[in-house]
């Protein structure tokens, strides 16, 4: 897609950036994921901000779709009324996550083809290009894990799956402790 490539060109030119200066593939990966997170995060809160205002609203919408049942035009009037009273965008929930996708899907084309975008001056492309294997604790990060051999093998991999479920897990819960 070519609406991607200049987001990927400068992913990978971050990424090897970063790679110049840690020296380690995986770790590169997890810095650059994080320089990504703290550039989308005003759109992220903005998103956050936006889904909390229409969960606090649902109790009116609610009230507003009994009183209005029969007549969608008038229902339609009173949430548009309400949505303005309460300063509430109802694309305010999409819109940040629309705006995001291209950089998502652009850091996952560059890290499934690392050498189409990363420089090839960089020493990145270079260990890429040579290296047959570059790891990250005891994980090969160019081959996908379905390929592993061995259950001794997988367990870096597993961890690392049991790690992203459960801050997930705790992310939700704080989302949702607030909300009560």
């Amino acid at each position: 897609m070519a609406i991607l490539e200049p987001f990927a060109l400068a992913i990978g030119f971050l990424l090897s950036y970063v790679y110049d200066f840690t020296l380690s593939y995986g770790f590169a990966i997890a810095i650059l994921t994080v320089i990504i997170n703290v550039i989308i995060f005003p759109l992220t809160l903005r998103q956050t901000r936006s889904t909390k205002r229409m969960q606090d609203a649902q109790s009116d919408i609610k009230k507003l779709q009994k009183q209005y049942k029969d007549n969608k035009e008038e229902l339609n009037k009173a949430m548009a009324a309400m949505y303005k009273e309460k300063g509430i965008n109802p694309l305010g929930c999409i819109l940040p996550l629309i705006i995001q996708m291209p950089i998502w899907f652009a850091l996952f084309r560059v890290l499934r083809e690392p050498l189409s975008f990363i420089p090839s001056t960089s020493v990145l492309f270079k260990d890429l290009e040579v290296s047959t294997s570059l790891t990250f604790f005891n994980m090969d990060l160019q081959i996908p894990p379905s390929e592993v051999a061995g259950w001794v093998d997988r367990v870096p991999y597993l961890i690392l799956i049991l790690f992203v479920i459960l801050t997930a897990l705790y992310q939700q819960q704080q989302i949702t402790k607030k909300n009560r």
